[in-house]
């Protein structure tokens, strides 16, 4: 397995409307999907309907770096100025809009910067979620 970082900003829920937020946004989704809509599943073949919506933008740096920090800052710049779409949004569907970090590397613990998860939370999301992986470098 591989080391790797990452962030994203994604909005879920029964009513995400993706071209709307697109719009409201100006900018292009990386994932985006409404309830219900039909895809292919990837072990069969078979089709399938979305069990909710998704509207998902994730962090453009290259890999390196895998300092989740970076990628989280970059989400912040790129949604800076943003809270007043993101409360419409909220106001107009059902949704929860959320920041997730990932990151996995073989040893050392990591600490998200405080300031920066107030900042994060200050673009008017619902929560940040964080996922950090210990990989084994035998594998």
């Amino acid at each position: 397995m591989s080391y790797f970082a990452s962030a994203c900003l994604r909005i879920i829920g029964d009513g995400v409307n993706p071209e709307l937020y697109s719009d409201a946004l100006r900018i292009m989704p990386d994932k985006a999907w409404k309830k219900g809509d039909v895809y292919c599943l990837k072990h069969d073949g078979r089709m399938a309907r979305r069990n909710t919506g998704l509207w998902m933008y994730s962090s453009k740096l290259e890999i390196p770096p895998f300092d989740p920090d970076l990628h989280a800052k970059e989400i912040l710049r790129v949604f800076s100025g943003k809270a007043t779409v993101f409360e419409e949004i909220k106001k107009r569907d059902e949704v929860k809009i959320s920041v997730i970090i990932d990151w996995g590397i073989s040893h050392g613990t990591y600490y998200l910067d405080r300031q920066l998860l107030k900042d994060i939370l200050a673009l008017g999301v619902d929560d940040i979620g964080c996922c950090f992986v210990g990989i084994d470098e035998n594998e």
